[in-house]
């Protein structure tokens, strides 16, 4: 039986774990390890066991589901943009009618000012129109 070695380190970096979580696999039992001569932790990997080292590999129905879950990602993203352009449509079409608002009552109130200013002149032109013609009557 062929054995190879690789330290934890990089056993660790291939399966993209850290170095804790292969120790721990290690005090369990589920990889094989070893000291070298450096004193330092080493994977024990042989032929025979497929090479503990190598990361399963996913079925083709895993991959097309991986896609499909991707596929969901992005087409979820693209609704909540849309979304958000939508709200933010919204807001600024409400925020354009508050200001139509404003000014439609800036507006009723000067027509109402300009309505109370003509009545006033209206009363004016009638006292000055009795007046004028009680004188002219006088006389």
């Amino acid at each position: 039986m062929l054995q190879k070695t690789i330290t934890v380190k990089e056993y660790a970096k291939e399966q993209g774990k850290t170095k804790e979580a292969i120790f721990y696999q290690i005090k369990k039992g589920k990889i094989k390890a070893e000291k070298n001569s450096n004193n330092e932790w080493e994977i024990i990997l042989d032929e025979k066991e497929g090479e503990q080292k190598k990361k399963p590999q996913p079925t083709q129905e895993l991959k097309s589901t991986i896609e499909l879950l991707q596929q969901e990602l992005k087409l979820k993203n693209q609704l909540l943009e849309s979304k958000e352009t939508i709200i933010r449509s919204q807001s600024q079409t409400i925020e354009a009618e508050q200001r139509t608002n404003v000014a439609l009552v800036k507006t009723c109130e000067l027509l109402k000012s300009n309505e109370k200013n003509l009545l006033l002149e209206n009363e004016k032109i009638k006292s000055e129109k009795k007046g004028f013609f009680a004188r002219l009557f006088k006389k």
